[in-house]
């Protein structure tokens, strides 16, 4: 996980995921979508997705999934009320 900051000044959680060759990338754009469109209290909202391609192929190797950032510690220690 990586953390960053978007132009307008917004905080956000980066996650790199390896893509497999196996995987399809048109379905994997649909998961994403799909994700982005969940809002809950209890979720971290998705904000967008990057993909990196690799030169050989042009095959995606590596998705950048762009989410809020949430402060103050991690998800285990707010659920456990520590």
């Amino acid at each position: 996980m990586y953390r960053g900051q978007l132009k307008n000044g917004s905080l956000v959680a980066i996650r790199c995921v390896e893509m497999k060759k196996r995987h399809s990338t048109q379905n994997f754009v649909q998961h994403i979508e799909l994700i982005s469109k969940l809002r809950h209290r209890h979720l971290v909202s998705a904000i967008g997705h990057c993909f990196e391609c690799s030169l050989d192929d042009s095959s995606v190797s590596k998705v950048f999934l762009v989410f809020e950032y949430v402060p103050n510690g991690t998800l285990r220690n707010w659920i456990s009320g520590k």
